[in-house]
């Protein structure tokens, strides 16, 4: 027995009635869709479409954005931590220390010289006679907080230190800074 019927989004229903199977009847059914799609429908997906994009695209933007400004911090937190990290290495095993100007340390490291000084935006350091080398790289700037000198000497009766004022800044975005105060004591022999 094969019933046919009509509905407003189904050309053809057909339903095709089988014997029983265990008492039960079976029906098959299998519709099949009207072809293609009204404008309004069609007014409606592109709009849907078009506000994920939207969404879609601010997320990315902003994603590649953090992204970017992170990377700058990295770079302005790595060069401040390698710095400190090894000025922290030479003046404790340092016997010996004096500073000239606020922007240059001397000091005696086992018995030979070590010599930072800061020219222009860029930190350096010459072991003995060995040639003069960066610390930082051309991405980043060094200076003093305004109002403070790179090196200071602290001396009283039972120690020396050194106070090291220290203020990293990004070259392509002054924004991008990190600025470290830290105060080191001399324990070489």
């Amino acid at each position: 027995m094969i019933n046919q019927s009509t509905t407003n989004n189904r050309q053809l229903t057909i339903e095709k009635n089988f014997p029983l199977f265990f008492g039960r009847k079976l029906v098959f059914v299998s519709y099949k869709l009207k072809k293609g799609m009204s404008l309004m429908e069609l007014v409606i997906y592109l709009a849907i479409v078009a506000i994920v994009l939207v969404v879609i695209i601010d997320l990315v933007t902003h994603l590649v954005y953090t992204q970017g400004k992170n990377s700058k911090n990295v770079e302005v937190q790595q060069n401040t931590n390698f710095i400190i990290d090894r000025l922290s290495s030479s003046i404790s095993s340092a016997s010996a220390a004096s500073v000239s100007g606020g922007s240059t340390l001397s000091l005696t490291v086992a018995g030979n010289p070590v010599t930072y000084n800061l020219s222009g935006d860029i930190l350096t350091i010459q072991q003995g006679v060995l040639p003069v080398q960066d610390l930082s790289n051309s991405k980043v700037k060094i200076s003093p907080p305004a109002g403070s000198q790179l090196f200071e000497k602290i001396t009283n009766t039972t120690a020396n230190t050194i106070k090291i004022n220290l203020q990293v800044a990004l070259t392509s975005d002054n924004n991008i800074k990190q600025q470290t105060t830290t105060t080191i004591l001399l324990r070489g022999k």
